[in-house]
């Protein structure tokens, strides 16, 4: 069997753009700063002397701790269980996967899994495992964790679980894992690299906190045992979190980062700008445009801007309700001011989405269609669709934290208005959103929704998670139940396509095939901008790893 070597030097896969790294040589004599925070609203004790104590860790650690207040709190601290985007934050500075992406592409490279090979035919994929490494609550990190742990997703049906459903998973010796694939998948060595692929959790505290054959998951929601660079010493679920750095870890190379992590939740806008801007903490994440405009010139700051796989959509449900009707998620689609959402609420950052399939991947196009604003099109919808002046109304749901969503219902409901169809704008927590949503049974919803980039580094991710007939409810992301069974074959047919062109081609009829089902609006291209004060370097932006942060390569310049 022939096989292809992957080493440091590259994949198969195709590059992204290659952002530069933030670096920052400022000189961090402020930085000795008796720092306070802002908790949800109310003005709060200094963080730097709870933190300390929080640590039990001598009195000059406090000065190596990285403060990031968060405007939307994590879901759920168990890795790869949930499609959300505030989750990975924590996830992805405690846990670790086999294999990640290097730098700021989507070039596979190593990670728990020091080297790999796939077979020509896509069917057989070997992995070299790292020795040495440890979980956090001390137990061996070989083979057999790993293949517990995909396992553990595909039985419990939730991630990528469906990637592995057929897949043979083999552990010749402790050091080596072989996945055999049933059919091939394309772009397989992602499956493992990204924000919502198989980490690694310890076997052991898995089984130990097992009830009623849930692996372990009630306990994991608020509790963590990876392999990563920094453990969970803390958490109070909405409040805080509290990583230290973990002794123990493989990569001895970033002993002079952070000591510790914190990551407070601070959901008012007004006030997640003040705490960044004032010092209090170290970054932001979730600030709405207009904080992250005002900051742009702050001499404290840096902010670049970095490209993304994410694409912004508004659903809507295609089995209940109006909606349920092709002509009327039409007749929506040309009623939107596209131009006012890109050039006037997002001041010209941002570019019109043409469908699902982001720019940067393989099979993007700008032949597929596009909608723009026909109000009079739209009118001849609706009375096509037997409601010549509209005469009902829709119900957007959006939860805390997005403060975008809310911008973008106001200007639709104002668009709408122009139709005689009301738009009900209804605020959550975001469990409450993803239970709604979750449930087929619901009345039917709208929403606002951000693919973060690809689950893999193609297009298939997006138009299956999120538009494929078998994923809708809690086995997807199909939360608008929209089904196309042809779509559905052509999709299947192409991510088994070993032929690059072949499969592009298949893409493009998938997503063209969506485009005018119009389960959705296809709405902008997004930007990722994250303020970090000067005083902090080594950041890099992974188009694949958006709303987090390499903590692991991350220090304060000296």
């Amino acid at each position: 069997m022939k096989s292809r070597e992957f080493d440091a030097s590259g994949t198969p896969e195709t590059p992204a753009q290659v952002h530069p790294v933030m670096t920052g040589r400022i000189d961090r004599r402020f930085f000795l700063r008796a720092a306070s925070v802002l908790g949800l609203g109310v003005v709060s004790q200094p963080i730097l002397s709870q933190v300390a104590g929080d640590l039990a860790a001598d009195a000059g650690s406090a000065d190596n701790i990285f403060v990031v207040a968060s405007g939307s709190p994590a879901i759920t601290l168990d890795p790869g269980t949930v499609f959300d985007g505030q989750s990975i934050l924590l996830w992805r500075g405690v846990y670790e996967n086999l294999v990640t992406y290097r730098d700021d592409t989507i070039e596979i490279a190593p990670g728990l899994a020091e080297s790999f090979t796939g077979s020509d035919d896509g069917l057989t994929y070997t992995f070299k495992l790292r020795q040495g490494v440890k979980f956090h609550d001390g137990e061996p990190f070989d083979a057999a964790a790993a293949k517990f742990n995909i396992e553990r997703i595909r039985a419990m049906k939730v991630g990528l679980g469906y990637v592995f459903e057929d897949a043979e998973l083999e552990t010749p010796d402790d050091q080596t894992l072989v996945i055999r694939l049933k059919t091939p998948q394309d772009a397989f060595l992602s499956s493992l690299a990204g924000m919502w692929s198989p980490y690694m959790i310890s076997p052991k505290a898995i089984r130990d906190n097992t009830v009623n054959d849930d692996w372990g998951a009630a306990w994991l929601r608020s509790n963590m045992v990876g392999t990563g660079a920094y453990r969970l010493k803390s958490y109070q679920k909405d409040q805080q979190a509290t990583l230290e750095r973990f002794d123990g870890y493989w990569d001895t190379s970033g002993d002079d980062h952070f000591q510790a992590v914190v990551v407070r939740y601070i959901s008012d806008p007004s006030t997640l700008q003040l705490v960044l801007e004032s010092k209090q903490v170290d970054s932001a994440l979730w600030l709405p445009d207009d904080s992250l405009n005002t900051l742009q010139g702050s001499p404290d700051i840096r902010m670049d801007e970095y490209p993304t796989f994410s694409t912004t959509f508004f659903m809507m449900n295609c089995a209940k309700g109006p909606t349920a009707d092709k002509r009327i998620r039409q007749a929506i689609a040309y009623a939107f001011d596209y131009d006012s959402w890109i050039n006037k609420i997002n001041t010209g950052r941002l570019v019109q989405a043409r469908g699902p399939v982001a720019r940067g991947l393989p099979s993007y196009s700008d032949d597929t269609p596009q909608y723009s604003r026909d109000v009079d099109k739209a009118k001849a919808l609706l009375a096509e669709a037997g409601h010549p002046d509209g005469g009902f109304s829709l119900d957007y749901t959006y939860e805390t934290g997005y403060a975008w969503k809310r911008e973008f219902a106001l200007l639709l409901q104002a668009n709408l208005k122009e139709l005689g169809i009301d738009l009900n704008i209804t605020e959550i927590s975001p469990a409450a959103w993803f239970d709604l949503l979750q449930n087929p049974d619901s009345q039917p919803h709208c929403y606002g929704f951000i693919w973060f980039g690809s689950l893999m580094a193609r297009a298939y991710d997006v138009m299956q998670l999120m538009f494929g007939s078998n994923a809708q409810g809690k086995s997807g992301l199909n939360w608008a139940y929209y089904s196309n069974p042809e779509m559905d074959s052509v999709l299947a047919e192409a991510v088994k396509e070993i032929d690059a062109d072949k499969r592009i081609a298949l893409y493009r009829k998938a997503e063209k095939m969506i485009v005018d089902d119009s389960p959705a609006l296809f709405l902008s291209y997004s930007k990722y901008r994250v303020p970090i004060v000067k005083e902090v370097e080594g950041y890099i932006s992974n188009p694949m790893y958006i709303y987090t942060y390499p903590f692991n390569r991350m220090k304060f310049s000296t």
